[in-house]
């Protein structure tokens, strides 16, 4: 049985981020692979993650913001430690540099990196275990879905992509804009797959929820990214419009008014809110690739100003579905998403991008 480590963002304090780390290592599993994630601290996220008491020393500025934009986020940890404990297989050992990666090459027939903005030049500081420059065999250098999470990778840095991207033996990205910046940097154009959270259908996540399945209903869900006030305004429209409650998944210390502000959402209580719900108002990509699995009507709006938004044009573009962008005008569409089509059009995604993945093995 082939052994392999996977390389991801697994202990970011991110939905999204845990869900397709899980996706993925579930998949490969499934399929008949030993596959487990590496467990890498990687410096620059760990340290986004200290406790709020500290960032007081570090920079108290970063400390108010935390207080009054995000609330302690740090009340998810133990959260996602028991999901990651129960239903993750982790390396027994954690690593902490390249150095300690370079020990564990021939543990492992394969190492595969992503998804996720594992190549975001940003992101994790460009920590280049997530290109798995501590691995010397050229052949066991895989990524499945790796996103770069902008469209643009500045020049003073195009050197070092075009020698860590060339030292890979099969590269597969996430969006079209990936496709676009390899071919750019080394001259070929890889496979386009789905993120790992679209390889499982809608009975396997309903598998994972098990008991926590919620019994709430007739409501709208709201899930950020990144807080606006105009997207909570527009499903606020929505709620008038409709009669539904509104359930907003946040962790801030400053709840917001007229809605059922839910903190502390363990991770399977949140695949049930976008499993359970009658409508999705998001910013997030996953809060999108969730909101799609699950056929839900859904309205999305990018980020202002953001370098990320890529990630949610490009799922829009592939699934024809850039009418469920908020317009300026927040005007609320009547217009009901047809998911007959659609679930085909995932269905062909999803069984190619798995022929894809275990082509590369």
């Amino acid at each position: 049985m082939k052994k392999i480590g996977i390389l991801t963002f697994h202990r970011a304090l991110n939905y999204g981020a845990l869900l397709q780390a899980y996706s993925l290592q579930r998949v490969l599993v499934d399929n008949g692979y030993d596959a487990e994630l590496v467990d890498y601290r990687c410096k620059f996220i760990e340290s986004y993650y200290v406790p709020l008491w500290k960032k007081i020393f570090i920079s108290p500025k970063r400390f108010l913001a935390g207080i009054i934009f995000n609330g302690d986020i740090l009340r998810r940890r133990d959260e996602f430690e028991e999901f990651t404990r129960t239903d993750i297989t982790v390396s027994s050992n954690k690593y902490e540099n390249l150095m300690d990666l370079s020990l564990i090459q021939d543990q492992y027939d394969y190492f595969i990196t992503g998804s996720d903005q594992v190549w975001s030049p940003v992101c994790a500081g460009f920590d280049k275990a997530y290109f798995l420059d501590f691995v010397v065999e050229k052949s066991k250098k895989k990524s499945y879905a790796a996103s770069f999470g902008v469209s643009l990778i500045p020049e003073e840095m195009k050197t070092e992509y075009r020698k860590l991207l060339k030292n890979f033996d099969r590269i597969t990205v996430r969006e079209e804009e990936g496709q676009r910046l390899v071919e750019q940097i080394i001259g070929i154009e890889p496979p386009l797959v789905v993120d790992p959270t679209l390889l499982l259908n809608k009975l396997e996540w309903l598998e994972l929820c098990g008991d926590t399945l919620l019994s709430e209903k007739d409501f709208i869900l709201v899930y950020l990214i990144t807080e606006d006030s105009e997207v909570l305004s527009f499903a606020k429209k929505l709620s008038e419009k409709t009669g539904k409650k509104i359930i907003y998944i946040n962790d801030r210390i400053i709840k917001r008014f007229g809605m059922d502000n839910k903190s502390n959402v363990s991770v399977k209580e949140w695949i049930s809110y976008f499993m359970k719900a009658d409508y999705v108002v998001t910013n997030s990509f996953h809060g999108v690739a969730f909101s799609v699995n699950f056929n839900k009507e859904f309205y999305v709006r990018y980020i202002p100003g953001a370098k990320v938004n890529s990630r949610i044009s490009g799922i829009l573009s592939r699934l024809n579905l850039e009418a469920r962008i908020i317009p300026d005008s927040m005007d609320i569409s009547t217009k009901k998403i047809n998911y007959t089509n659609i679930e085909k059009d995932i269905s062909v995604m999803r069984n190619d991008s798995k022929d894809v993945l275990f082509s590369m093995l």
